[in-house]
């Protein structure tokens, strides 16, 4: 998958667990989960809405900059 779908899906998916485990689950696990878990999906979000697509694929690529990039090439 390319661009902003990536962490969108991974943000929806994560909110999704993370609403499930605080209603959902009885145990005391779930005050460690759900938060953990709404964050990360949380963070996903924004980084779906508010980063352009050259940057999310940088994310999802792990291309470094041009510079680096030809840094790591040197070695």
């Amino acid at each position: 998958m390319n661009g902003k779908k990536v962490p969108l899906i991974f943000g929806v998916a994560m909110l999704a667990v993370g609403i499930w485990s605080i209603f959902g689950m009885k145990s005391g696990f779930k005050y460690l989960l759900g938060p953990f878990c709404l964050f990360i999906g949380w963070h996903s979000l924004k980084t779906a809405v508010y980063l352009t697509d050259d940057e999310v694929n940088r994310l999802n690529h792990g291309c470094a900059d041009q510079k680096t990039q030809k840094k790591f090439e040197d070695l």
